[in-house]
């Protein structure tokens, strides 16, 4: 360009314009060295505007070192100065605004215009050329960094192998001083953690922390496109938009989506060390790389998904295979006929038949002529609907025999939703459903003799009663209880009772007519329910012909066996209209037939109803009595006719029944024995006995035994022994101060087990004695097993025994066998003088009854103890 050029492009307008805008920065400087022209490149390299540098000496470009040598070679003449041309470029240092040097390439051409000679300068920033070298190098590191990426990519067996390799390499070889990773979780759009980071930013970036809402990296995956961040400040004042912590070197950021499919999978952040540092074709590798990483990310998940389908698919094979119940697939869609294409082991196994043989069959031919079940309904509904349905059905085996199942049957619909096949999965339940059947059964029907139980009964009494009713007709309820029928299972077994029981239901099912019933209330007790009689009915035969049936022996294994029976009857409409009422009756009557002796029969009556209220009413107060203290002991002397002193007192019980005074033993007792209340009772007198004799030991009296009778429920119970040790350990009192007595009829029931209770007794150091003896077996047989120290005459032999023989002969018999057997001997009921010389010369030393005192309260034998006066009283 050539001086007329350069002043006609500064005096002509257009040409001014176009070279003010041009990307050159052109400066013209007049031959005093001042600035007559800048165009808007220069001010901007420079940081001056134009009104800031026209007339302005050159030097306020240069630095200050400059200014002299500069101003030197502005004072050679112009003609002597030789400006090099165009093409040739110097490097010299400028000065900014602000004093930052500024590396400068300037070309000088000399200018002749209308006023003198200047000097224009062609100023090129060499910092864009070293930027540029710097972008071509980073351009060169994001290709091989794609490229390595691919390789990374194609080798990454899964999404944690290949996003760590990726950050890796990213960091190393793309020199990025932070890289990271964000993936969206799965079916949670919103929820966004960062998922891997480069080695190098691990320190400053908390991998577990949740990418904030309106961070960065959300907004790219919001956007769909990348987002920049490239003022450091920006990070400084809104660090919330970061989740790192942060790095003075990382002054830019990009966020790129990962997006695959349509959809979003996370995000690719990369920080960068310089300001201004992304060129668009840095970014556009870079988004080429995200694009790379999104499908690779894709891919495997793509193909984790048809792993864990094929193996869930393997899976469900084996399951289906190995299932215990048994399964069948059939075809949805093949003229509503449903035919078996699969069948798994376990339905071989329970039905018998093989896949082969059904194979395109319809299942029904399982069900065998059963076409008509209940539960078919709900199955054929289910496959016409294409719907899920469930049912129990009885199905039958290959072999004839059945079994019972329950059937579920589930569609299974394609892709696109249409039913094609039904999966049915049978649940063998046959033992359970027998079960059932054994449960139902046994719930209406007793097991031991097949007849019905008194819940059924209760049904067929009330069904019948209400029958009853409507035509104007009665009915009959006989409760049949046997006598004693205890002794039979204690004399010969429960084995042998129980042939007896069942051998008396078919009886009593052989006399009735058809339309009557025969049940088993449980243990001894039978009813016989009597329908449609007329109202003047006379059952009084067939009741005796049922006593008849009854009476008749019973031969078994082990002989014959006899048994007796009481009745009680009950009748509809007199005696109650309704099963619970009647058979109340009907158990009231019976045991107003037991009060009456063996083999006897009751009508019930208004008067059995009110004695039964009686016993109930006892009932209860017997159960209040042992917490409202309304018991007491008396005590019975025994007195040793060798010394004429009391050696020991037996234990009686009294009840102080309010409103009732006084209730005798006998009154009580029997209903103890039969409601199992004897046994807290007899506990309670037997610590009650322990503690007193112990008080009077303390008191200073001579030291006697204190006799204590068990209950027969009290001698069966297994914890009898723990009981006397810790009444004994309680009260102080040494076993051999403690006498327990027994009867014969309550050691016969097992003898065996009888001695061996007796034995560990006698190892707690007490006196056994036995009460009531001869009223019984009285057989030295087991007498001799049995570990007793005392035999107790019974009062009923001692009352005549000075008139009637047959009694002194029992009772010298007694007395012979106890000294025989080195026992001791007492005889109960002593009342007169006669009976005490015919006993005391006969060899019995020890007597007890109403001739010396009846039983008395502890504080009345007290007295007794201090004085001592038998011997007097005696004579």
């Amino acid at each position: 360009m050539n001086d007329r050029a350069l002043s006609f492009q500064l005096q002509h307008p257009a040409m001014a314009e176009a070279l003010a805008a041009a990307p050159l920065a052109v400066m013209v400087v007049d031959e005093e060295g001042k600035i007559s022209y800048t165009n808007q490149e220069l001010q901007t390299l420079f940081g001056y505007s134009s009104e800031e540098l026209l007339a302005q000496p050159l030097e306020i470009l240069l630095p200050e070192g400059k200014h002299s040598t500069h101003f030197e070679h502005r004072q050679i003449k112009p003609d002597q100065l030789h400006l090099p041309a165009m093409s040739v470029q110097h490097v010299m240092v400028g000065r900014h605004q602000d004093g930052a040097a500024i590396p400068l390439d300037i070309r000088l051409q000399r200018v002749d215009g209308d006023h003198g000679r200047a000097t224009a300068a062609y100023i090129t920033d060499r910092r864009l050329d070293q930027a540029r070298q710097f972008e071509i190098e980073r351009l060169n590191r994001t290709l091989r960094l794609v490229h390595d990426c691919n390789e990374i990519l194609v080798r990454a067996r899964s999404e944690n192998e290949l996003l760590s390799g990726i950050v890796h390499r990213m960091a190393e070889l793309g020199a990025y001083p932070l890289v990271w990773v964000g993936l969206l979780s799965a079916g949670e759009p919103e929820s966004f953690s960062v998922s891997m980071c480069a080695k190098p930013c691990q320190d400053c970036l908390d991998c577990s922390l949740i990418e904030p809402e309106d961070g960065i990296a959300r907004q790219a995956v919001r956007a769909g496109q990348p987002v920049f961040f490239r003022d450091a400040a920006y990070r400084l004042d809104c660090p919330e938009h970061f989740p790192f912590s942060l790095n003075a070197e990382t002054l830019a950021f990009v966020a790129l989506p990962l997006l695959a499919n349509g959809g979003a999978l996370g995000c690719l952040c990369v920080g960068s060390k310089a300001n201004d540092p992304f060129s668009p074709p840095e970014i556009e590798l870079l988004q080429e790389l995200t694009d790379d990483l999104a499908f690779g990310l894709d891919a495997l998940r793509t193909r984790a998904v048809h792993e864990r389908s094929e193996a869930r698919l393997r899976l469900l094979e084996r399951a289906v295979a190995y299932s215990a119940n048994a399964i069948i697939i059939t075809d949805a869609n093949h003229d509503s006929n449903h035919p078996i294409l699969y069948v798994n082991p376990a339905f071989e196994r329970l039905t018998g038949h093989s896949a082969a043989e059904v194979i395109g069959r319809n299942s029904r031919f399982l069900l065998g002529n059963e076409t008509g079940q209940s539960g078919l309904i709900e199955i054929r509904a289910a496959l016409r609907e294409k719907r899920e349905g469930h049912a129990l059905l009885k199905g039958f085996r290959k072999d004839g025999g059945a079994f019972w199942h329950e059937l579920t049957v589930t569609p299974v619909p394609d892709d696109k939703g249409v039913v094609t096949h039904f999966v049915s999965v049978m649940n063998d339940v046959t033992t359970r459903k027998l079960q059932e059947e054994q449960i139902a059964h046994y719930a209406h029907y007793d097991a031991l003799t097949g007849l019905p139980n008194r819940q059924l009964l209760f049904e067929r009494i009330q069904s019948a009663a209400s029958d009853a009713a409507t035509r104007g007709c009665s009915l009959g309820v006989l409760l049949i209880a046997l006598n004693r029928f205890a002794l039979v299972n204690d004399a010969y077994g429960h084995d042998i009772g129980d042939a007896v029981l069942r051998e008396l239901g078919k009886r009593l099912l052989a006399t009735i007519r058809p339309r009557d019933s025969v049940a088993r209330l449980g243990g001894d007790e039978f009813i016989v329910l009597l329908n449609d009689l007329p109202p003047d009915f006379d059952a009084l035969p067939v009741i005796e012909k049922i006593h008849a049936s009854i009476s008749q022996s019973f031969e078994l294994p082990c002989g014959e066996v006899v048994i007796s029976a009481s009745i009680g009857a009950s009748f509809c409409p007199r005696d109650g209209s309704d099963a619970e009422s009647l058979i109340r009756n009907a158990e009231v009557a019976a045991q107003g037939a037991k009060s009456d002796g063996l083999n006897a029969i009751r009508y019930y009556s208004e008067d059995m109803n009110r004695r039964t209220g009686e016993r109930l009413e006892m009932e209860f107060g017997l159960r209040r009595a042992l917490a409202n203290q309304e018991f007491e002991v008396f005590y019975q002397p025994i007195i040793d006719l060798s010394s004429g002193r009391v050696v020991e007192v037996e234990a009686l019980i009294r009840w102080h029944r309010p409103g009732h005074g006084m209730v005798p033993p006998i009154k009580f007792i029997p209903l103890a024995e039969d409601t199992g209340l004897i046994v807290p009772i007899g506990n309670w007198v037997l610590n009650e006995a322990c503690r007193q004799n112990a008080a009077w030991r303390t008191a200073g009296l001579a030291p006697i035994t204190v006799g204590v009778n068990l209950s027969a429920r009290q001698f069966r119970e297994s914890t009898l022994e723990t009981v006397v040790a810790e009444a004994l350990a309680a009260s102080g009192l040494p076993g051999s101060a403690l006498v327990l007595e027994v009867t014969e009829s309550m050691l016969m029931t097992h003898i065996d087990a009888s001695a061996d209770t007796l034995r560990n007794l006698k190892e707690l150091g007490v006196h056994l004695s036995l009460d009531d003896f001869g009223t019984g077996y009285s057989s030295l047989a087991y007498l001799k097993r049995l570990p007793l120290d005392t035999l107790k005459i019974d009062r009923s032999f001692v009352n005549d025994i000075t008139t009637d023989a047959n009694d002194a002969a029992i009772t010298l018999t007694v007395i012979s066998m106890a000294r025989a057997m080195n026992l001791d001997v007492i005889a109960e009921g002593v009342e007169t003088e006669s009976q005490l010389d015919y006993l005391n010369n006969n060899g019995c030393q020890r007597v007890q009854g109403y001739f010396f005192s009846p039983p008395v309260r502890a504080s009345e034998l007290t007295v007794m103890l201090r004085e001592q006066k038998w011997l007097g009283k005696r004579k």
